[in-house]
C-alpha cells in the first residue's frame, strides 16, 4: 500500500493506492490518525479510488478514526468510486460511520458547508 496525506486547517485527506492488507500499514495510518488529532483535525477524507482490496485491519482504522471524531462533531468522507470496494463497504455497514463521495471536491464542500453552518 502506498499512501499520502494532504491537511489543511481541521481536514485531511488521506490518498491511499494498493491493497490495505497489511497490520503495519494500518498501525502507521493509525499513528498519523493520531497526529491529525493532535493538530485538532476532526474530518477525516480518505481517497480510495485506487484501493483494490482493504481487510479487517481497514475496517478497524475506520471505526477506531470514528470513534475519535464522535465526540467533536468529526466527520469521515469515503471518497472515489470502486464499485466493488464500495459494495463491501457497504455490505460491513460502514456507511454508518462515513458517507460516501464520488470526488474530494465533494467531500470538501460539504466540510466547508458545515464549517460555515456551525458558525451561524
Amino acid at each position: 500500500m502506498e499512501w499520502r496525506v494532504e491537511k489543511n486547517k481541521n481536514l485531511a485527506l488521506f490518498y491511499l493506492q494498493g491493497d490495505i492488507d497489511r497490520r503495519e500499514d494500518t498501525q502507521i495510518l493509525k499513528n498519523v490518525i493520531r497526529q491529525c488529532l493532535d493538530e485538532k483535525i476532526i474530518f477525516f477524507g480518505f481517497n480510495l479510488s485506487q484501493v483494490s482490496y482493504f481487510d479487517s485491519g481497514a475496517v478497524n482504522l475506520f471505526h477506531f478514526c470514528h470513534k475519535q471524531i464522535v465526540p467533536f462533531n468529526g466527520k469521515i468522507g469515503f471518497i472515489g468510486f470502486n464499485y466493488h470496494l464500495t459494495e463491501s463497504m457497504k455490505l460491513i455497514g460502514l456507511q454508518a460511520i462515513g458517507t460516501f463521495y464520488i470526488s474530494d471536491e465533494d467531500f470538501v464542500s460539504e466540510v466547508k458547508a458545515k464549517e460555515k453552518s456551525a458558525v451561524h
